[in-house]
């Protein structure tokens, strides 16, 4: 069951935030400085990419008729280091802030994605010229850990007695092998990248709240998603009524069209527009759709928003932002 839960009075949590119930996380001074984005210019179709994944003709249907899936970009010749440093490179406030960026989180939704001694993330940190951040990479989560890490650089920026600290979280990855692309009936995944500067505030875009939980065993995907969203919500002392947009994970439309059916809220208050045009980027979605949607005008000054993702393994996050 989906439920909105009891609001609490104002309190405070005993880290100093927000005071919020059950397994919403602390929240914690965290805002979104700038977002930058690589999003490779060749599309494959998905007649094309459905016949190298060894899809049949009706599961092909079955993406591009009920999912809405039907362009992906891929970078042929490109690591995942080169993806990073394309959206990286977009940021205009890295190379003037650079001694400012403290931290380097890597959120990748695969595991093992490259041989050892093969380090992305340390390859992005050299090419930057970021040496003197700490750097490391998260993937508990799988394709939710973007989120994640954006709330571990806001917990590692409060800490950070520099108020001027910055922290660099990069999002995406290379979709190296099918069994990398395809998530039979969910999804196929593409090699769109994100990057973000994190600062512990901001006049723009603030974290006010969130909430993630763990299924360790089965879960109902949408009950968990659209429980997690309003979770999100309510630790930020708010209703859906407040959300001007939910910017979602790009699995696939079907999934979202049961979600806001669920929640009672009609389906273009998600940004869907990107499913049809990018497939699944892994932890990089809702940044993508955060520039798309604010680029597009669907989020303006002062405007609540929400990120939401879900990840292999039972993982569902979401955050509130203030715009």
């Amino acid at each position: 069951m989906v439920r909105a839960g009891p609001r609490e009075p104002p309190g405070t949590a005993r880290n100093g935030s927000r005071a919020c119930r059950g397994h919403c996380e602390g929240v914690v001074l965290t805002a979104i400085v700038e977002v930058s984005r690589h999003v490779p210019r060749q599309r494959i179709g998905i007649e094309e990419l459905g016949a190298r994944l060894g899809l049949t003709p009706s599961r092909v249907r079955l993406y591009e008729r009920l999912f809405g899936l039907k362009w992906f970009p891929y970078e042929n010749g490109s690591t995942a280091t080169d993806l990073m440093l394309a959206s990286a490179s977009g940021l205009t406030q890295l190379r003037e802030r650079e001694k400012d960026i403290h931290y380097v989180v890597l959120g990748r939704a695969i595991e093992f994605a490259s041989p050892y001694p093969v380090m992305p993330v340390q390859e992005v940190v050299r090419s930057l010229s970021l040496e003197h951040a700490t750097a490391f990479t998260v993937t508990q989560h799988s394709c939710a850990t973007g989120l994640l890490a954006v709330s571990l650089a806001g917990r590692l920026l409060a800490a950070d007695p520099d108020p001027r600290a910055l922290a660099l979280v990069l999002t995406g990855e290379k979709a190296f092998s099918p069994t990398v692309q395809l998530l039979s009936d969910i999804t196929i995944n593409s090699e769109g990248t994100a990057a973000a500067l994190i600062a512990s505030s901001a006049d723009h875009d603030t974290l006010i709240g969130s909430a993630t939980k763990i299924y360790g065993g089965h879960s109902d995907y949408v009950p968990a998603l659209s429980q997690i969203i309003l979770d999100a919500v309510d630790s930020a002392k708010l209703t859906l009524e407040d959300i001007a947009m939910i910017l979602p994970h790009n699995v696939n439309r079907f999934t979202w069209k049961k979600v806001c059916a669920l929640l009672g809220i009609p389906l273009d208050r998600v940004f869907l527009d990107n499913v049809p045009t990018m497939g699944h980027s892994f932890c990089a979605d809702a940044f993508l759709n955060y520039l798309d949607a604010r680029d597009g005008g669907r989020l303006k000054d002062g405007d609540r928003y929400v990120m939401a993702a879900a990840g292999l393994g039972g993982t569902y996050s979401a955050m509130v932002f203030a715009h």
